[in-house]
């Protein structure tokens, strides 16, 4: 009884030391000049590692995007929300695989769209061979004008 109780202790100590995996990510943000909002989170299991994973959050107020309140209500906020679900995977090759769309939510005084994106599946898409690091992606988005943590 006691071998197999210093068994188990050994298993649940080996499971505990090789499950300390942690993921590396970084958030960069950005507002472009008509005052949409931008904020990028990706995730990546060490820094050297290629990306795994990136959410996107998109907003913005109506005033902004220069819709009134007249045709807020002209307009089925459904509607509106696949309208823009479809402009941003258009922006992103026009190929949903690999963008899954989180939340997407027409308020009475704004916009807001987050989405979840398989990086390795958009860079085979677009044929890319590029390094999609944590470092590299802090680097791109710091030289946009994006402000990364």
């Amino acid at each position: 009884m006691k071998k197999i109780l210093l068994a188990l202790l050994a298993v649940f100590t080996l499971g505990a030391c090789s499950s300390g995996e942690t993921n590396v990510s970084s958030t960069c943000t950005m507002e472009d000049s008509s005052g949409v909002k931008m904020s990028m989170t990706v995730t990546a299991p060490s820094e050297d590692a290629n990306v795994e994973e990136l959410t996107m959050l998109v907003s913005a107020d109506y005033e902004t995007m220069g819709i009134t309140a007249d045709m807020v209500e002209l307009f089925d906020k459904d509607q509106l929300s696949q309208l823009m679900e479809d402009s941003i995977i258009s922006s992103l090759g026009g190929d949903e695989s690999g963008v899954e769309v989180t939340r997407s939510e027409f308020t009475d005084t704004a916009m807001e769209i987050e989405m979840k994106m398989d990086v390795a599946a958009l860079m085979e898409q677009s044929g890319s061979t590029e390094d999609t690091t944590v470092a590299s992606f802090v680097e791109y988005m710091e030289q946009s004008g994006a402000t990364c943590q």
